[in-house]
């Protein structure tokens, strides 16, 4: 999967597909390695932009929990291209980022890879290897709930979506399974929204 670095990705928003004209242009600039995954159009007519990131010292010196590893990393934007707010989540080992879906009620669903046991921001144990990491967030960015997915094997997010009754599609990738077919296979898992309850 082609991926781009938040510091020197440029993002901009255009006017007319013939004219190309630019509308406004915003650099979001990083002293480390960060990693775009998704642009997502919110319910309001902003932009959610996520990635994973190392945190870098400026999050340190404001006191935000973090590992040395890649953390989940939203920057959310108004119509303007002005950040309305910034978020990370954090395990104590690397955590990818992988697929952001706007819910119906306006917040979001994050859906990432994550290579952490408990601590931080996570708050379940490892199930073994990488597992599937759920977030559920509102407008604000605030968490309302989490779910970690996986078994003894290799578990990855690939993408995700809202189903019409309120529960989640989430596909990615299983590696080295008991049951598998070969080193890698497709995992498709839906979830009804009353499995998924706060934490």
């Amino acid at each position: 999967m082609k991926k781009f670095y938040f510091g020197a990705f440029t993002l901009c928003t255009v006017l007319g597909v013939s004219a190309q004209e630019v509308v406004w242009q915003k650099d979001i600039q990083s002293s480390t390695q960060d990693f775009l995954s998704q642009v997502t159009t919110t319910i309001d007519q902003q932009y959610l932009i996520s990635g994973s990131s190392i945190q870098g010292d400026k999050q340190k010196a404001s006191g935000s929990k973090q590992n040395n590893g890649y953390d989940f990393h939203l920057v959310k934007l108004n119509q303007q291209g002005e950040e309305v707010w910034e978020k990370y989540f954090s395990g104590q080992n690397h955590d990818y980022l992988s697929a952001t879906v706007t819910t119906q009620d306006g917040g979001f669903l994050l859906a990432g890879t994550s290579y952490s046991g408990k601590g931080l921001d996570k708050k379940e144990d490892s199930k073994g290897g990488s597992d599937i990491w759920l977030i559920r967030i509102n407008e604000f960015g605030d968490e309302l709930w989490q779910k970690n997915l996986g078994s003894s094997s290799d578990e990855e997010a690939r993408a995700v979506i809202q189903t019409t009754d309120l529960g989640f599609f989430v596909a990615g990738n299983v590696q080295n399974s008991s049951k598998g077919y070969g080193s890698k296979d497709v995992l498709i898992t839906r979830r009804h929204s009353s499995i998924l309850v706060p934490s």
